[in-house]
C-alpha cells in the first residue's frame, strides 16, 4: 500500500479560522497596542497565512463578490508587509485598517468556516506553523520559527 511520508494536511477552512482566532492574532485586533501586539509585521504575516488557507478553502466554493473581498484583504495585507519592510519611509500606518478588514471578512465567513472538517492539533507537531501549534504569531522570517 501507499506509504504516508508526511503528516495529514490540515483542512484549509479549519486552518484559516483557527489562525484568525488564535490568541496571538486576536491580541492585535483594534488599534495597535505595543504591549498586547509588539510586532505588527509578525501579526500581518500571520494574517497572510490565515488568508492563504481561506483562499484555498473558498476558491470555487463562494460567490465571485465574496472571493473578490478575500483577494482584496490578501492584497491589502501584503501591501502592509511591503510598507513595513520598505526602504522608503517604512511604517505600519495601514496595519489597523487592514486588520479590521481581515477580521470583518473572516467574521462574515465564520459560520461557513466552522462547517469545514476539524483537525486535532498537537503542540509538539513541528510540521505545523506556530499559529496552529501554539496560537502564537509567525516569526520574523517564517511561521515555523
Amino acid at each position: 500500500g501507499p506509504k504516508t511520508c508526511a503528516p495529514p494536511a490540515v483542512p484549509h477552512g479549519f486552518a484559516a479560522l483557527t489562525i484568525a482566532e488564535s490568541p496571538g492574532v486576536k491580541a492585535c485586533d483594534g488599534a495597535r497596542n505595543v504591549e498586547k501586539c509588539p510586532d505588527s509585521l509578525a501579526a500581518i504575516r500571520t494574517w497572510i497565512l490565515a488568508i492563504k488557507h481561506l483562499i484555498a478553502a473558498a476558491r470555487g466554493r463562494v460567490d465571485p463578490e465574496t472571493m473578490e473581498h478575500i483577494d482584496r484583504i490578501a492584497a491589502d495585507s501584503q501591501n502592509v508587509v511591503n510598507s513595513i519592510t520598505g526602504y522608503y519611509r517604512p511604517g505600519d500606518s495601514d496595519f489597523a485598517r487592514s486588520v479590521y478588514n481581515n477580521r470583518l471578512i473572516f467574521n462574515s465567513l465564520r459560520d461557513w468556516l466552522v462547517m469545514h472538517p476539524k483537525f486535532e492539533l498537537q503542540e509538539d507537531d513541528l510540521s505545523l506553523p506556530n499559529p496552529l501549534r501554539t496560537g502564537a504569531l509567525c516569526g520574523k522570517a517564517s511561521c515555523y520559527e
